[in-house]
């Protein structure tokens, strides 16, 4: 998947506009939304990747990483 080869390569920027558009594709999987969180996080687009854990965290299986990212990304 390009999206985890870039995350891999240190480019955050470009997986995170990569699961942003497998966010778009499938909004209801929670694991892409997590990861778009994740990379965007790394990236330093703070506000984009809070964006993404709030909506993971109104999902019904209340994943804690969801939780737990956004309060990371909140500090």
């Amino acid at each position: 998947m390009l999206a985890g080869a870039d995350s891999r390569l240190g480019w955050h920027d470009r997986a995170g506009t990569a699961y942003d558009g497998l966010v778009r594709l499938h909004p209801a999987a929670q694991e892409y939304r997590l990861l778009a969180a994740t990379a965007w996080r790394m990236s330093g687009d703070i506000e984009r990747a809070i964006r993404h854990f709030e909506t993971a965290t109104l999902d019904k299986s209340e994943n804690p990483a969801a939780w737990i990212g956004l309060a990371e990304a909140r500090l």
